[in-house]
């Protein structure tokens, strides 16, 4: 559901992801689960230095729109999560072979 306030529209805080109201908690410092904390593999999104990882997801398009809302420093893989932590491995296809 949308409403208008003057000129701006919004969208109902209700129909938006989870991971959304949670990505804002993470950027004020409030710790908080991150979104497929339980998945044992998939698309991570994760910041390289300092190491972030903000979640884990089943879909690739989920893993972009986060990445897209934490901003340019976060990238997102795919690879292997250790369910409950913040341990993500993943090949990087262009370093793997020594390339």
């Amino acid at each position: 559901m949308c409403y208008t306030e003057g000129s701006a529209t919004r969208t109902s805080a209700s129909r938006r992801p989870r991971w959304v109201a949670e990505a804002a908690r993470a950027r004020e410092g409030q710790k908080v689960p991150i979104p497929g904390e339980m998945l044992t593999c998939g698309w991570g999104v994760l910041r390289m230095q300092p190491w972030h990882l903000a979640g884990v997801f089943a879909a690739s398009e989920e893993a972009e729109n986060l990445a897209r809302v934490l901003g340019a420093a976060y990238t997102v893989k795919y690879g292997e999560h250790k369910p409950g932590s913040a341990d993500f491995s993943f090949i990087d296809p262009f370093n793997a072979f020594g390339g």
